[in-house]
């Protein structure tokens, strides 16, 4: 709040400061929506709170788009209520961190290229890779993973190595490039080539190994917070894991973009879950 606050009055939005002294252990977004409140409605707590609640409450709605691209309607529609009422949503549409808005740019970077791998419409191919320039503008490179193990998983399954290799991807890369060109500005004018080594790899890096934050070795901290985080819907979550697994075996066709998106999920929650820095606002 105090970094938004002193971009609000200061009229500088792309130099990130706390105390007057250059900040750098998270990007630009979060601090450009929370001072755009401050800036309108003045320094209080619901201005500060009102534009990164509003992205993070798009984050439902692209839930449910996801959910009825991959499976169906009703599927959406569920999926949306669900999230949008567990508790780890509630408490962090209170307590925002940055997994608040995170969490909202992430799940529309995974409906658009869920959407361009269906159809090929180039539109879709460009507003995933913005997304996921949101997502890094917001936390890091932590925000591309789950897009590019989506993709990934998706093209093995299809077995499209062709498409895997193409370079359009790199335009993708470079549109990304585009859309964190203010961190990386601010990170190189203020720490030089350390602070974009510190963004690209000790940030995220630095958290698996303990480096950068935490001491935990406690492998199952994700699977015990899972069981309040998903309140009231906890039973339910826990059963359709269960049954969405069984049904790939099951299924005659199994659903392609349904096993990308939990594959790429599950990789990450093993990955947190031995990274020695863990906290429950990354479940978001």
């Amino acid at each position: 709040a105090a970094i938004s606050r002193q971009m609000a009055e200061s009229g500088d939005w792309l130099n990130l400061k706390i105390n007057g002294e250059p900040y750098d252990q998270k990007p630009h977004l979060f601090f450009w929506l929370a001072g755009l409140g401050i800036r309108l409605f003045g320094n209080t707590n619901w201005a500060f709170k009102l534009f990164p609640f509003l992205f993070g409450l798009s984050g439902i709605y692209f839930t449910y788009r996801l959910g009825r691209l991959v499976y169906n309607e009703r599927s959406g529609k569920l999926a949306a209520l669900l999230a949008g009422t567990s508790q780890i949503f509630f408490l962090y549409f209170f307590d925002f961190h940055t997994d608040t808005v995170l969490q909202a740019a992430v799940t529309l970077a995974i409906w658009q290229l869920a959407e361009y791998l269906e159809n090929k419409k180039p539109v879709h191919f460009i507003f995933g890779f913005f997304a996921i320039g949101l997502a890094m503008l917001t936390k890091g490179p932590v925000g591309a993973v789950l897009p590019f193990f989506f993709v990934l998983f998706y093209l093995l399954l299809k077995k499209d190595f062709r498409q895997l290799f193409h370079p359009k991807w790199i335009l993708g890369i470079l549109l990304v490039l585009v859309v964190i060109s203010p961190t990386l500005y601010h990170l190189w004018q203020s720490f030089g080539a350390e602070g974009l080594r510190f963004y690209f790899i000790d940030n995220n890096l630095g958290r698996v190994t303990g480096e950068v934050a935490g001491s935990s070795t406690d492998p199952f901290f994700y699977l015990y917070n899972l069981l309040w985080a998903f309140l009231p819907w906890t039973i339910i979550f826990i059963s359709a894991i269960g049954g969405e697994i069984i049904s790939w075996f099951y299924a005659p066709k199994p659903n392609k973009t349904g096993i990308s998106i939990f594959v790429s999920v599950l990789v990450l929650f093993v990955v947190y879950s031995i990274a020695r820095g863990k906290a429950p606002n990354y479940m978001m």
